[in-house]
């Protein structure tokens, strides 16, 4: 059954969801929400990947992140929270990125931060 989860809105104003689902209903999801999108049919879950992130802009409007899990697709969960930890590195560079955050080896911080929050939400609800 698939599970969906607002997460709480970060210091950034982001909109992140996490999704939890079968292969088949996470690409189902995905397809209704970003239907109106002329890329929507490209963007799969892919047979080998455990997890996954879209990201969709409305128009004039702040990213809408979007971190699928899949369920069932590795027993062990340290490969699956290795695989989560990945999708959300990828929403806090995009997510800095779009803010303006430059990120250097002197200015790190904001990614770290930003990550062990994103992560620790995400990881309690997959865990």
């Amino acid at each position: 059954m698939l599970k969906k989860k607002v997460l709480p809105k970060d210091v950034y104003g982001s909109w992140i969801m996490l999704l939890q689902g079968t292969r088949d209903e996470l690409n189902g999801y995905l397809w209704r929400q970003l239907k109106h999108e002329p890329d929507a049919s490209r963007e799969q879950i892919g047979p080998a990947a455990r997890a996954h992130t879209t990201e969709y802009t409305p128009s004039g409007r702040v990213p809408i992140y979007y971190i699928a899990v899949v369920q069932g697709k590795s027993r062990d969960r340290f490969d699956l929270l290795a695989a989560l930890g990945h999708e959300c590195l990828h929403v806090v560079l995009s997510v800095l990125e779009f803010r303006g955050v430059k990120i250097t080896t002197d200015n790190d911080e904001p990614v770290t931060y930003y990550f062990e929050w994103l992560f620790r939400l995400c990881a309690r609800e997959v865990w």
